[in-house]
């Protein structure tokens, strides 16, 4: 069985909170390249937000609106940065980006899912905050 239908679901309902912070879904792409790849877009009147899993590991990436293509800012930077050092978020663990696997076993992908969302959860507001303080929006 095909779980692609399913995606798309499973990545609102766990970004959905999103919203609430101005954001908008942008995009959503899959590649079914050996490694594997997958892509979640939004954006908000502060920056864009990118999810995404390439070869098995999943980051979260924040683009000024004008940023230039080298311009960008990953959430282990600012979990480390905002914890002043105390935490660092490394990469999830597990094989979740094959598509070979996931087509035929949704839950190790829903679990990362999950995992990325409680970490944006617990920063945003702090990364939001960082964002708007950036020489490109004063």
């Amino acid at each position: 069985m095909d779980n692609r239908e399913s995606i798309n679901p499973l990545l609102m309902d766990q970004f959905g909170f999103l919203r609430q912070y101005g954001f908008q879904f942008l995009s959503f792409d899959i590649g079914e390249n050996k490694g594997g790849y997958w892509s979640i877009r939004f954006q908000s009147n502060v920056c864009l937000l990118e999810v995404y899993n390439i070869e098995d590991q999943a980051d979260i990436l924040f683009y000024p609106l004008d940023a230039t293509s080298d311009e960008r800012y990953g959430i282990m930077t600012f979990v480390y940065y905002i914890s002043a050092g105390e935490k660092f978020v490394g990469y999830y663990k597990g094989n979740t980006s094959n598509w070979e696997i996931y087509k035929t076993d949704i839950s190790n992908w829903r679990k990362q899912i999950e995992w990325i969302a409680d970490i944006l959860k617990e920063y945003l507001d702090k990364i939001i905050k960082i964002m708007k303080a950036l020489p490109s929006h004063r």
